[in-house]
């Protein structure tokens, strides 16, 4: 069975209804918003290429390619398969370094909050600010992954101002009350997010 989220903005404010959640309907459709508002361009998220669901007639294809005997066990996996493939085609990053309290400064923090204020931008929720989400690249470009825990403003879901300044205020904590006074007196933590 698939997660469930209580579902923000319903009718009564005291009613949590929860609705099924599919990780992979919500990436997609932050991709969505991303590319229609321009931040993939600005280069604050991966570029996204698109996105595909294979069909079990193309599982059946792919199962019968010949010389399919270096494959042996395609045919076992995509039968056991419960639905069709679906992926999310976005931009790889060979030289990308997760944010740590060792390689953060105060530049690096502020950047960090302007672009997830750029994703806020396109009326998009990360729902998951950690700093394993975040990786540095050369230039110092910050760039935001992982969205399939992420929400924006279509059909029962709705995304508050109230939700996207607690999302901001999560993520200035993180930076600013743990990782730059971890930084400081040069806290070396061993279980790494």
């Amino acid at each position: 069975m698939l997660p469930t989220r209580w579902t923000p903005g319903s009718s009564d404010p005291d009613a949590e209804y929860f609705i099924p959640a599919d990780r992979f309907e919500q990436e997609k459709e932050a991709y969505a918003h991303l590319l229609h508002y321009g931040i993939c361009a600005k280069g604050i998220v991966p570029h996204c290429h698109g996105w595909l669901e294979l069909s079990q007639h193309h599982c059946e294809q792919i199962a019968a390619v010949p010389g399919s005997s270096e494959l042996d066990n395609v045919p076992l996996l995509l039968d056991s398969i419960d639905e069709a493939p679906r992926a999310i085609l976005i931009e790889y990053f060979p030289d990308a370094v997760r944010l740590s309290h060792e390689n953060i400064t105060e530049a690096l923090a502020d950047k960090v909050l302007r672009t997830l204020c750029g994703i806020h931008a396109a009326y998009v929720m990360h729902g998951d600010v950690q700093r394993r989400n975040i990786l540095m690249l050369p230039g110092d470009r910050i760039v935001w992954i992982d969205f399939n825990f992420s929400w924006t403003p279509s059909g029962k879901l709705t995304c508050r101002r109230q939700e996207f300044l607690e999302e901001l205020y999560s993520g200035w904590s993180m930076l600013y009350n743990q990782m730059l006074p971890d930084k400081r007196i040069g806290f070396c933590q061993w279980f790494e997010q």
